[in-house]
């Protein structure tokens, strides 16, 4: 089938200048440092998860609304089992509403220009961030993008003469019943299909890029604000250098808004009895959805939620010192 794929995992969190050249550029160092880890820094994606951007997606912007399509899997996100090239990939792309319109505009531009060079059309013309600015005012859920998808598959079926095959959905996690037992299965489930690309399967994640969770951030709960620090950096996400362990690691992290309180309380219930239960005080109760839906009240930057890390390293240094 046509080889229409959802795009990156990753963040893009800087500001770019605008124009061709610069974006393919910037878009590029952005690329490789966000979201090689998921579509492989050749774009050529993970056997049975991340499906292959390089010498694939080219093809959706010689199509009508292939444009629009391609913004708005970046900009909202999209859930489901795909086939592409004849595999299938069952990865979750988020929705990226912290990134600028130029952002968007700029990684799109290098995956196309810089991934794609063959598959464009004489009359290609970079994204824009006009573009991607009128294509979010729509505000479209999962549903209306997998319309879209199969719009487009559609019509590349029709010109190849293939037939094309839809994706289907996959379901939600379930949000289960309270309790650790509960939470850590279901928890697992959503760890696995969210988070484990990056920090990888057995928590231990990735040297330089993603830091380790196993075996690690069950003693931040020992404090009170360890436990809210946590749930913040799943909630709003945290971009910036960090050192742990005497590593240092550069990968962003994404905020996983798409989430809900529930699904957030249970893969850290999961994270830290299923990954560090040598850590937890014997005091320790599973993360709760009420404790999750008080911390997004708060709404937090950056900065703040790196200023609440740097509180908690300090306990625990000064615990460690005694």
């Amino acid at each position: 089938m046509a080889r229409l794929t959802w795009l990156f995992t990753a963040v893009c969190a800087l500001a770019l200048a605008a124009g061709a050249s610069t974006a393919r550029a910037d878009g590029k160092s952005i690329f490789v440092s966000n979201c090689a880890v998921c579509h492989q820094p050749d774009g050529k994606g993970a056997p049975g998860v991340y499906p292959p951007l390089a010498g694939s997606v080219g093809r959706d912007v010689a199509l009508k609304d292939g444009r629009n399509y391609l913004i708005d899997v970046l900009s909202f996100g999209m859930g489901g089992k795909i086939e592409s090239g004849g595999d299938s990939f069952e990865g979750d792309m988020p929705p990226w509403p912290q990134l600028s319109d130029q952002d968007v505009a700029d990684v799109l531009t290098y995956v196309l220009t810089g991934l794609n060079s063959n598959l464009l059309p004489a009359n290609f013309k970079p994204i824009s961030a006009d573009e991607v600015k009128a294509e979010r005012a729509k505000q479209l859920n999962a549903a209306a993008i997998h319309t879209e998808r199969d719009a487009l598959v559609k019509e590349l079926g029709s010109k190849t003469g293939k037939a094309a095959a839809s994706p289907v959905a996959l379901a939600s996690p379930a949000a289960p019943a309270a309790g650790a037992s509960t939470a850590r299965a279901d928890g697992k489930g959503i760890f696995v299909s969210n988070c484990a690309v990056c920090h990888q399967p057995d928590g231990k994640g990735a040297p330089g890029v993603y830091p380790p969770v196993a075996d690690s951030v069950g003693r931040y709960v020992v404090f009170k604000d360890g436990r809210t620090y946590l749930i913040d950096v799943v909630s709003f996400g945290m971009g910036g250098k960090i050192d742990f362990g005497g590593d240092s690691y550069e990968g962003e992290m994404p905020p996983w808004q798409q989430l809900s309180d529930q699904n957030v309380a249970d893969v850290l219930t999961y994270v830290l009895t299923g990954l560090n239960p040598k850590l937890l005080p014997s005091d320790f109760k599973p993360i709760s959805a009420d404790e999750v839906k008080a911390e997004r009240t708060k709404r937090l930057n950056s900065a703040a939620i790196h200023a609440e890390r740097d509180s908690v390293i300090k306990e625990l240094g000064d615990k460690a010192a005694k």
